[in-house]
């Protein structure tokens, strides 16, 4: 695989889970990071307030760079593979898998196991560190 094409997948990965963060917040009449903003803001923060505000800023932080990151790749931009890695640790907390389908595929075969719900999410975020490394060293290489 070239770059080109791992870049675009990683991309269009992105993009899925754009249109599904976007499809789930509007069909409920949610507006999208607005509306978490205003939820949060009216939880009663009395007990565990600073790491509730951490797991929140993280999940923000999450969300807003995943269309930027789609952006980056798409445009092929030198950073993206930066800015891929520093989200890994972050999708690993929050169960945002680089493979956005997989949501899905795990509804679709009503999978409960955390255990295996953990790996699936754990071999979305090596294949996609593996894929980007790969085409680096390729690219560094001059194949």
């Amino acid at each position: 695989m070239n770059k080109k094409s791992v870049f675009l997948f990683w991309a269009a990965m992105d993009f899925l889970y754009v249109l599904g963060f976007l499809y789930f917040n509007l069909s409920r009449g949610r507006i999208p990071l607005y509306d978490d903003v205003l939820s949060f803001a009216q939880v009663n923060l009395q007990f565990g307030e600073n790491l509730l505000t951490l797991f929140f800023v993280g999940s923000m932080l999450l969300t807003i760079s995943i269309p930027v990151t789609m952006w980056m790749l798409f445009r092929q931009h030198p950073w993206a593979r930066f800015v891929a890695y520093v989200q890994v640790p972050f999708r690993l907390c929050f169960s945002v898998p680089s493979l956005s389908f997989i949501p899905w595929v795990i509804s679709l075969f009503q999978l409960k196991q955390a255990l295996i719900m953990i790996f699936i999410l754990f071999v979305s975020e090596i294949l996609k560190v593996i894929s980007l490394y790969k085409v680096d060293v390729r690219q560094k290489e001059g194949r």
